[in-house]
This record gives structure tokens, sequence and C-alpha cells, in this order.
């Protein structure tokens, strides 16, 4: 695997996490640590 390669799965997964720990902020679902700090912005 190219380091650019690598790149883009960190980014489409980080990407991936913020957007579910987005929603599931918005419906109110409690994920712990995982609603807390992926979707901080949200």
């Amino acid at each position: 695997m190219s380091r650019r390669q690598g790149w883009r799965i960190a980014y489409y997964a980080l990407f991936a996490a913020t957007i579910g720990t987005g929603a599931l902020n918005m419906l109110r679902v409690r994920g712990g640590f995982l609603t807390n700090h992926l979707a901080a912005g949200a």
C-alpha cells in the first residue's frame, strides 16, 4: 500500500466516523467516548 492510499483510507474512515457520530448525537443516542469526542463540532 502506498502512502497516498493509506492517507485516503484514513480520511474516509475518519469522515465516516464523524458523520456517524454526528448522526448519533442528533438522535440523542448516548455513545460515550465516540459521540463526545468524534463529533464535538456537530
